[in-house]
């Protein structure tokens, strides 16, 4: 059931970090702090932040390109960085903006639920193994690297379809 920290923590700690950083002098205990989880979570954290600042917040958004060029594009304060977001939640929230991010968030919770209900444990145990790895790697959306999809789709099947299949129809 940690599955709602994943995606409200990816968000909140940036947010939370750039205000800290904005706010606080560099020798505050509070600045520290966040710098050493930045630090601990290799400077994902501060990028997340960066990437608020430069890109904002948008609905629908614009188009934001957010893979390679790491070395090449400089940012605000004349630090060479990385525009790739390896959080797959803020991924999201990036890429496919606010509404495809709640969408998303929306299908995995009632896929988390209706797993939970149904006792079925296997998915459930491979679905919470994905959204974890989703923390530190965009791939959860992507058929090619993770089922995670599948399974989203075979649950949306199953509650669609079980009247049916309750009736004798299917």
């Amino acid at each position: 059931h940690l599955f709602p920290l994943y995606p409200l923590g990816s968000l909140v700690l940036p947010l939370a970090y750039g205000y800290v950083f904005k706010n606080y002098k560099s020798a505050s205990l509070i600045l520290r702090l966040f710098n050493k989880i930045n630090s601990i979570l290799t400077n994902r954290v501060y990028q997340t932040w960066y990437d608020f600042e430069f890109h904002g917040f948008s609905l629908f958004g614009s188009n934001v390109e957010l893979v390679g060029n790491g070395i090449k594009s400089v940012n605000k304060l004349g630090v060479i960085r990385s525009n790739f977001i390896d959080n797959e939640y803020m991924n999201i929230l990036f890429s496919r903006r606010a509404v495809a991010f709640v969408l998303f968030l929306i299908l995995t919770f009632i896929t988390l639920i209706y797993l939970y209900k149904n006792q079925k444990h296997d998915l459930l145990f491979i679905s919470f193994i994905i959204l974890t790895f989703g923390l530190m790697n965009p791939r959860i959306m992507n058929i090619v690297y993770s089922v995670f999809m599948f399974i989203v789709v075979y649950v949306v099947k199953s509650i669609l379809f079980e009247g049916e299949r309750k009736n004798g129809t299917v």
